[in-house]
This record gives structure tokens, sequence and C-alpha cells, in this order.
């Protein structure tokens, strides 16, 4: 018979949230390629590898994601990636996921509404 202790920090019990959960960004059609949009990062309560979040965001022809990692935090910025044109395009949904690390895997999401003015 083996004596021990077992010391269980946490669990994988809570899913990322993005506070809010939905954006809203107005952009205008003259606005360059290139142009950054900084967006706010998904909290979870978990700690350890339960708490690492990567992020990710559904295709689009005119935005694509970029992750920078700042002193142990993230920094989400939404980049312009094509042409914006109101009269063809005036609206654009996208949908933001944040995974945490832990097993099994949870995620959150927000959505993005992008008004082209």
């Amino acid at each position: 018979i083996f004596a021990g202790e077992v010391e269980i920090q946490d669990i994988n019990d809570n899913s990322p949230v993005f506070v809010p959960d939905e954006i809203k960004l107005s952009i205008s059609e003259l606005t360059s390629i290139g142009a950054r949009f900084r967006l706010g990062q998904a909290e979870d309560p978990d700690i350890g590898v339960n708490s690492l979040l990567d992020y990710q965001m559904n295709p689009s022809d005119y935005f694509y994601l970029q992750v920078t990692d700042k002193e142990s935090s993230h920094y989400i910025e939404l980049v312009l990636n094509n042409t914006l044109d109101h009269e063809t395009h005036r609206d654009h949904f996208l949908i933001l996921t944040a995974k945490d690390n832990g097993i099994p895997r949870r995620s959150g999401t927000s959505q993005i509404h992008i008004n082209v003015v």
C-alpha cells in the first residue's frame, strides 16, 4: 500500500468569455488597406494551461486577425485586407473565437459587425 497526496489546482470548468459578446465597428470605405482595429480579448477564470487562449476568426476576403503576445497577454487586432465599398457591401459579419488549452478545450465567441460608411 502506498500513501500519497494529490492536490487539484484547477479543472477546466470555465469557457472563455468576451465582454461584450458583440463588437460593432463603423469603418469608412476610404480606410487604407492595412488599417488595424484593436479588439478586446476574452477572459477565462481558469488557471494555468486551462486559461491560455488561442484566437481565430472565420475567413474573410476583407479582414484578417492579427494576434500578438505582449507580456503574457494577447493584443488582438482586426486588419483590413481589401478595399471596402459601401455601395456593394455595407455590412460585414465575422465571428471571433477564443479557445482555451484545457482538456477538453472550451471556447467562446464574439460577433463582429462592421458597418461600412
